[in-house]
């Protein structure tokens, strides 16, 4: 039916980047595919191991996805086609809405998900490791640019 081959292999530690050659046999038709796999998770827990890296992933396939030339849709897999994978889209879309909106809604957003597919986000640890993503991101801001945050956080006052 068809065959793939690996032209490229880049480890980058918390992940593995691949350039895919998939050719039809039947056909001259072929088509490259650039395939992420996510190294760094926490088996024990059912979370990855950073944030920073996991955030890293993801402006990974961000930037791929803008500087290919034959941009096609992204395929986000796993096992069970829910756990890890959903937690990839929930944050990716969290910290698309905080490029756009400056504001969030961690629980909605996971509602959102989760109305479409029942097992994503199955336990606390992800629920909790999807905040620590958008505090990661928070942090990485340039607090003058926007009015409602003060130019340090530790000037903030107590809540």
């Amino acid at each position: 039916m068809f065959q793939v081959s690996c032209s490229i292999k880049e480890n980058k530690g918390y992940c593995t980047k691949r350039l895919l050659t998939v050719k039809q046999n039947d056909t001259n038709g072929q088509r490259s595919v650039t395939h992420f796999e996510f190294n760094a998770w926490d088996n024990t827990r059912n979370i990855p191991r950073s944030a920073k890296d996991y955030l890293d992933l993801i402006r990974s396939v961000d930037a791929n996805l803008r500087e290919s030339s034959n941009r096609g849709p992204v395929l986000v897999h796993c096992l069970d086609g829910a756990g890890k994978s959903a937690l990839f889209c929930v944050v990716s879309i969290l910290l698309e809405k905080m490029d756009i909106y400056q504001e969030v809604s961690v629980v909605n957003t996971i509602r959102k998900v989760k109305s479409r597919r029942k097992s994503a986000i199955p336990n606390k640890e992800q629920f909790e490791f999807c905040h620590e993503c958008v505090l990661s991101c928070m942090k990485s801001f340039e607090y003058s640019k926007y009015a409602n945050f003060t130019t340090s956080m530790s000037s903030a006052p107590d809540a």
